[in-house]
């Protein structure tokens, strides 16, 4: 069991590097795009992005000492990244780093599906079911 929650970490910890890359080079290329084209730089999607950024170090920090809450907290950053929806009125996202998955066109508008937070999404919950376990392990023992 233990050794499968490693596994899982390590995971988790590898989709939350690579969306922190991957949010850190959607910021650096809206602000350098905005210098280059002199247009107006989205300062809602740039707030967002370093929002998501600082939550990534967060959690990557915070992993190594696995704990209910951490878990938990980084099941609904996940499960917040999970679907985009985009039309012409509105956009609603909260994923501007790591996006691998599907899209669905139903008229105007798009959904996206994220299957990089899907999968983070259902290793956290693995490790929530195991660190539970184990809890409940330790009061029988005692």
């Amino acid at each position: 069991m233990f050794r499968s929650s490693n596994k899982s970490t390590k995971a988790v910890l590898f989709f939350l590097i690579f969306n922190f890359i991957a949010t850190g080079l959607s910021i650096y290329l809206q602000i350098s795009n905005s210098i280059k084209d002199i247009q107006t730089l989205d300062y809602r999607q740039v707030f967002i992005s370093s929002l998501i950024l600082l939550l990534c170090i967060y959690f990557i920090l915070q992993l190594r000492n696995i704990n209910l809450k951490i878990l938990k907290l980084c099941f609904c950053f996940c499960l917040l990244q999970i679907a985009t929806i985009e039309n012409e009125v509105f956009n609603l996202m909260l994923n501007y780093g790591a996006k691998i998955g599907a899209a669905f066109v139903v008229g105007e508008t798009t959904i996206t599906i994220n299957f990089l937070a899907l999968l983070a999404l259902f290793l956290i919950a693995k490790m929530i079911q195991n660190h539970q376990q184990q809890i409940n392990q330790m009061h029988l023992e005692t």
